[in-house]
């Protein structure tokens, strides 16, 4: 009951911050009426409702926690449009703040199904249709209209958080030039004559992973507008090295790796297009993220990333993560790293490599990072395994390893260099298992650096969760912000 009550509070403090808000009037109220619609289920008395077994009682309580940690992330994430936007929005930026709006629409639709466990089927249903996927783009895509075009709202000078590339704006919702396509349970097969594609090495984009299973060059597709990314296998087909049954796991693979991009497309996991699996063609269209990896972008010193902008980044790393934790179908990734994650134009960040991404109970019978005896991508080197695993490589894997993984991207994202640099596997090994970590940059955002020595540590029990991550990183982006106004 308490929980209850705390969470009817929060709700009505949201309400209090819409009628203070200067822009984004209307992708406000949305998401108010949206917590007040859930909220009023919640707390409605009503004889109807079933009873709940050990484990749904278990995981709606789960839900109740991460719904009060969204309430007050929203809050203080709300709190922002209230004051003076002169002073946010060239540190803000629309794109930012869309993904915002989105971001926190989704992680409710998601909760739904947990929250509402004890409704009858008939109001479950109502609910279910008025969260609908459909329904929600469509009424997010009016709301970021109507604030665009509202007089009402403080006119803002153009920008983006500083180091950002072309392509800022104003702080009002605003739709990404680049629109994602929903998520779709089959994947549609492409023919080699529909792309505009030549496996040259001046056509290999730089900065890709090469490895032993595949390169990715650019191409295009049809009319779509810019270059597309072609990840092609190494597999030939015929001649005297000619497998057929590798080369049928291969396109299998692909397969996979595509079907498990298009369940969860979202703003911040890379858009996938299709296939082709036509003989000595084994492709995977998706979207070309210009900037390259996240590596890449976090090593090359001509990229001014303040804290505002390396906080942003890891928030949409962390977003990516959730979007395949907390899918219809909930996967774990199995090789988080900094090279997972690819950043396009505008410095959005994109979870990729779904190569080995599996399901939850698949994933604890994982020893290696393999899956039936085939080779990541990369090489998974220790700098990212848990130190769980280290000690036993028969650890189950699970959440809180991928956690653990996670915190030593940000941990990177934090210093801007390689993790354990200068220290062999072994070294490493022994570092970790002795429960220590390495150091942050002293002027680290005190919330930033909180998130990331949580997931780095030694108790898996200890380490948050991708949604725990997420909120408390939106807390950390608010501090990043207001530190950058403060220091303006």
């Amino acid at each position: 009951m308490a929980l209850l009550s705390d969470l009817e509070r929060l709700t009505g403090e949201v309400n209090r911050l819409v009628e203070r808000a200067t822009v984004n009037s209307c992708s406000i109220a949305r998401l108010a009426t949206r917590i007040n619609e859930i909220n009023s289920e919640l707390v409605k008395d009503d004889s109807m409702r079933r009873v709940l077994t050990l484990d749904e009682a278990e995981s709606h309580q789960k839900a109740l926690r991460e719904f009060h940690s969204l309430l007050e992330g929203a809050k203080d994430y709300l709190t922002i449009f209230s004051q003076d936007i002169h002073n946010v929005a060239p540190i803000l930026g629309r794109e930012n703040a869309k993904s915002d709006f989105d971001a926190f629409g989704d992680r409710l639709r998601r909760l739904l199904p947990s929250l509402l466990l004890a409704l009858s089927d008939e109001q479950k249903t109502r609910i279910v249709e008025e969260f609908s996927e459909t329904k929600m783009k469509k009424e997010d895509e009016e709301d970021a209209r109507a604030d665009l075009g509202d007089v009402g709202n403080t006119p803002v000078m153009p920008g983006g958080i500083e180091g950002q590339q072309a392509g800022g704006g104003n702080v009002l919702a605003s739709e990404y030039r680049n629109p994602v396509c929903a998520a779709q349970d089959t994947t549609p097969s492409i023919s080699l004559e529909e792309l505009n594609f030549n496996p040259l090495p001046e056509n290999e984009i730089t900065g890709s992973e090469r490895s032993e299973l595949g390169s990715v060059y650019k191409g295009a597709f049809r009319n779509t507008p810019g270059p597309l990314a072609i990840k092609k296998l190494h597999v030939p087909d015929g001649g005297p090295h000619y497998d057929r049954q590798d080369s049928q796991t291969s396109a299998m693979d692909l397969r996979r790796e595509a079907e498990v991009l298009m369940k969860f497309q979202s703003e911040n996991v890379v858009r996938v297009f299709g296939i082709c699996t036509d003989p000595g063609n084994y492709l995977l269209v998706m979207e070309y993220a210009q900037l390259g990896t996240l590596r890449d972008v976090l090593q090359d010193k001509k990229y001014d990333l303040p804290w505002a902008r390396r906080v942003r980044m890891g928030l949409e790393g962390a977003r990516g993560l959730y979007t395949l934790h907390y899918g219809k179908t909930s996967m774990l990734h199995c090789d988080v790293n900094t090279r997972k994650f690819l950043v396009d134009g505008d410095m959005h960040v994109k979870l990729t490599g779904f190569g080995l991404a599996t399901t939850r109970s698949s994933a604890r019978k994982l020893g290696r990072s393999s899956r039936k005896g085939r080779p990541s991508s990369t090489r998974h080197t220790v700098k990212f395994v848990a130190p769980e695993r280290i000690s036993d490589i028969n650890t189950p894997y699970d959440d809180r390893a991928e956690s653990y993984s996670f915190g030593i991207v940000l941990s990177e994202i934090a210093s801007r260099e390689p993790p354990f640099e200068g220290m062999n596997e072994s070294d490493i090994a022994e570092f970790v298992k002795a429960g220590r970590i390495q150091d942050l940059p002293t002027d680290c955002p005190a919330k930033f650096r909180l998130v990331i020595d949580a997931c780095r540590a030694l108790n898996p029990a200890l380490r948050p969760l991708s949604a725990e991550i997420t909120d408390g990183l939106q807390d950390a982006f608010i501090q990043s912000v207001s530190m950058a106004r403060d220091a303006s």
